[in-house]
């Protein structure tokens, strides 16, 4: 089960919330809930979650490849935007 926290008004990503994470020129990607010790692999390379947990928003973090990217907090938006979704059927299936 995934769950979504409201961003407060900080925009630090801490542990349990999800990131946004983009590279000039690339599309963004949605990190899974962060937790120390943690990774998330990209074609950026990997972004290690203890880099990401209590960066400001728009501050730059490097990859494992040595690539600069910007961390921030999702808006409710990106974050349904970029989550896949479960389909549940509704009604009858007879």
């Amino acid at each position: 089960m995934r769950y979504f926290t409201i961003p407060r008004s900080n925009q630090y990503p801490e542990e349990g919330d999800c990131a946004f994470v983009r590279c000039r020129g690339q599309e963004p990607i949605l990190t899974k809930p962060l937790h120390p010790g943690g990774k998330t692999s990209s074609r950026w390379g990997e972004i290690k979650h203890d880099n990401l947990i209590g960066k400001q928003a728009r501050e730059l973090v490097t990859t494992s490849k040595g690539r600069e990217v910007r961390v921030s907090r999702p808006t409710l938006e990106e974050y349904v935007l970029e989550t896949s979704r479960l389909v549940t059927p509704v009604g009858r299936l007879s």
